[in-house]
């Protein structure tokens, strides 16, 4: 019982028995059966209340006789001592109840009687230490402050239970990495509850201080089972036991009774392995071949009746992971050098085409001066004078040849154009099938020469030569057809 609580109880009667304290997260109370009633003295009854955390609401009553003091003030308080003095101090045999009830103030809840509140956690059923902490928990934070006990500072990322005159500690973990481990866990292993919001971050206790601390097995022993439910397949809930259901290399169902784990023969010594494992696989990326490997090492390591695992089989997982790895990156290279290969003869495909497309402007023009100069130059000679020659007849075979070689040129630009853009087609379909196996990032690397927005890319290339020899080819013709206009008209 309470010391303080006690010297309270000792001011209203040296003669009680039958003392029954109660405590839970919420409240803490003592019904007393009191052969005698004293009246209690008024400033040393305030000098005890005036001992407990303000935070919490001090409630006192004879509860048979009606008589009841739900305040510590001044008033309140000597209205009740009166009324004692008035009306029980006459009587035998009356029923005493205090109750304290604690409110969360600054994450902080109070903690009055070890051992009751000890034997509080201990008759809960397993999913309920679960829900307990869960539900009490505000912003990753919540605090057991031990008013009578000195204890050790027992701590975990959100939990800490501690003696009255020490400060909270916590371990290190950031709301982002809590919050991924919480929705990939539930993702990865099938399993929902609805009033279990916490992951074994939350329960995962280490110690600052000498001495034993009564809830640290209990603890140890949850936190154990409920790392276990982060790495197995599936978990499921029944009303007198939680089964867990591991699938690797060996299969297990592994089944975790409701109350009473405390006495179960489990391996608390595994839990830290076992939760350097959890830590590695709810790490950043690759959360399912993480799992995979986890399951397989564990279904061949696993203790099923202790829930234990070696020590070193954190180091089996690794090593495991690294040559799963060095197998992506064989093939991730192999990957890489059959795509290189691709766009190298796509590459060289869009030279090609440019290539042909200035072979055509050049058959072209060639084609139209072997038709035209041979006969310039015969008229020439035959005629003498180079302007007479020029008559409206062979200006006319001039701008007629000048009109096919430009319906030529329309042509050869539309099957230019259908063979870029089917280039353009393979670039995007290529970068489409690598998407699911190699990042954006990467993608848009490996693929820049098919963004037409950079100027030193291929299809900007395409693009460009394609301008280039069309204007080039259009401009030839022009002028050409502008000389033979110009000779028309000095005829």
């Amino acid at each position: 019982m309470n010391a303080l609580v006690s010297n309270i109880l000792g001011l209203f009667s040296s003669d009680y028995q039958g003392v029954e304290p109660k405590e839970d997260c919420d409240n803490y109370q003592i019904v007393a059966e009191m052969g005698s009633v004293s009246k209690p003295d008024i400033d040393i009854l305030k000098n005890f209340l005036g001992q407990i955390p303000a935070r919490d609401d001090i409630f006192m009553s004879f509860p048979n006789e009606n008589l009841v003091c739900n305040s510590r003030t001044d008033s309140e308080l000597e209205a009740f001592v009166n009324a004692v003095e008035n009306y029980i101090c006459r009587k035998n045999n009356v029923k005493f109840k205090f109750v304290l009830t604690k409110n969360r103030t600054d994450g902080v809840r109070s903690v009055y009687d070890d051992v009751a509140f000890y034997e509080y956690i201990k008759e809960k059923e397993f999913v309920h230490i679960l829900s307990v902490f869960s539900n009490r928990i505000v912003n990753h934070r919540l605090v057991f402050e031990y008013q009578d006990k000195q204890i050790p500072t027992i701590f975990s990322s959100s939990i800490c239970f501690k003696s009255a005159d020490r400060p909270a500690e916590w371990r290190s973990l950031d709301d982002d990495s809590w919050k991924k481990r919480f929705e990939k866990s539930r993702e990865l292993c099938h399993w929902h509850k609805n009033n279990v919001n916490i992951t074994p971050d939350d329960l995962y206790f280490e110690q600052d201080g000498e001495g034993i601390f009564n809830l640290k097995e209990l603890l140890d022993k949850s936190c154990l089972v409920f790392t276990w439910m982060h790495l197995v397949d599936y978990v499921q809930f029944k009303e007198d036991c939680v089964e867990l259901f591991l699938s690797g290399l060996k299969s297990y169902l592994l089944s975790i009774p409701s109350n009473n784990i405390e006495n179960k023969d489990y391996d608390v010594s595994s839990l830290a392995p076992l939760f350097s494992i959890y830590q590695w696989c709810y790490s950043e990326g690759d959360y399912f071949d993480k799992i995979m490997i986890v399951r397989n090492i564990l279904s061949l390591n696993i203790d099923k009746e202790k829930l234990s695992v070696p020590e070193s089989t954190i180091h089996s997982v690794d090593s495991n992971f690294k040559i799963l790895q060095k197998e992506n990156v064989e093939h991730y290279l192999k990957l890489r050098n059959d795509l290189s290969d691709k766009l190298i003869e796509l590459q060289k495909s869009i030279n090609e085409l440019v290539d042909g497309y200035l072979s055509e402007y050049k058959k072209n023009i060639v084609a139209f001066l072997s038709f035209i100069v041979p006969m310039i130059v015969v008229r020439a000679i035959t005629k003498g004078q180079i302007l007479e020659m020029f008559s409206p007849r062979l200006l006319l075979i001039i701008v007629t040849s000048l009109f096919l070689s430009y319906v030529y040129y329309r042509f050869s630009r539309k099957e230019y154009k259908v063979k870029a853009d089917m280039m353009r087609k393979q670039f995007r379909l290529i970068k489409e099938r690598y998407h699911e196996v190699l990042s954006e990032g990467e993608i848009e690397f490996i693929f820049a020469d098919s963004n037409e927005e950079d100027e030193k890319s291929y299809v900007s290339f395409l693009k460009e030569k394609e301008n280039y020899i069309s204007n080039i080819w259009v401009g030839t013709l022009g002028i050409i057809f502008l000389l033979s206009l110009f000779l028309f008209i000095t005829q």
